[in-house]
Parts: C-alpha cells; sequence; structure tokens
C-alpha cells in the first residue's frame, strides 16, 4: 500500500512487536488484542518527545482501527483507555465508499505516558469531524 500510495517516510514490517527495537512516531494496529494488551505492547517503541506539530495531522501515538465503539461504550471497550480523537473511517474516504461502523483511534504520546484512567480526561474522546 505505502508503494502504491507513493509514501516515502513508511516502514512496513510483519514481525512481532517485541522483536523491535526501534522507536516511531505513530504505531498503527488493529482490534486484534485488548487495548490495554496493546498498549503495554507498543508504548514504548513511540519516540518520548513529540514531533514538531503539522497542520492536520494528529500528535504523535497510535492510531487504532476499531468498530463497534461509540461515545457511551469505548471507555469499557477500550480498557479504560481514552482516545485522544476518533475518526469515523467513513468520514475519513467518503460514505460512498465505506459504510461500516469501524473508526481510528488516536491516542497522543502525552495521554499514553499518563495512563488509562487518566488519559483524555475530561475530552471524552473527541469525535473529529
Amino acid at each position: 500500500m505505502a508503494v502504491r500510495l507513493g509514501l516515502q517516510n513508511v516502514r512496513v514490517r510483519h514481525t512481532r512487536v517485541e522483536e523491535v527495537r526501534e522507536r516511531f512516531n505513530f504505531v498503527t494496529g488493529r482490534s486484534v488484542t485488548a487495548m490495554p494488551r496493546f498498549v503495554g505492547w507498543v508504548k514504548d517503541k513511540l519516540h518520548a518527545a513529540p514531533s514538531a506539530p503539522s497542520k492536520g495531522v494528529p500528535d504523535d501515538g497510535i492510531l487504532y482501527i476499531k468498530g463497534g465503539v461509540s461515545d457511551e461504550t469505548q471507555e469499557e471497550d477500550l480498557g479504560g483507555w481514552m482516545p485522544t480523537a476518533r475518526y469515523p473511517i467513513g468520514e475519513l474516504i467518503g460514505g460512498d465508499v465505506y459504510d461500516g461502523d469501524k473508526s481510528v483511534l488516536h491516542f497522543s504520546v502525552q495521554d499514553l505516558r499518563r495512563g488509562p484512567d487518566a488519559s483524555a480526561k475530561g475530552r471524552g474522546g473527541n469525535v473529529r469531524r
């Protein structure tokens, strides 16, 4: 996919995360395990200091694809981790192309460092449109 899109700054790996020694600005995942376990696997793979902000680009962190997460159920579904933002995939790529219920959940490095109960405290996982 990265080649088809002409992306130069993407490294795709098919390996276990425990074997990766580098640090990254973003880690992507999909709901194949419970969120607390996934965060435990990857949070130390993120750069400690976030990169310089860019317009239209979320802060460094985890971008996690998950279906069936609503504002009302997300805290329970995610084991206490509250996303910094939620981007419905249908709105990212257009409703004519995709009509499912999946979203990209963004967890910023700053929120990940604070822990699950403090993550996005008071923000409630904002839906960005």
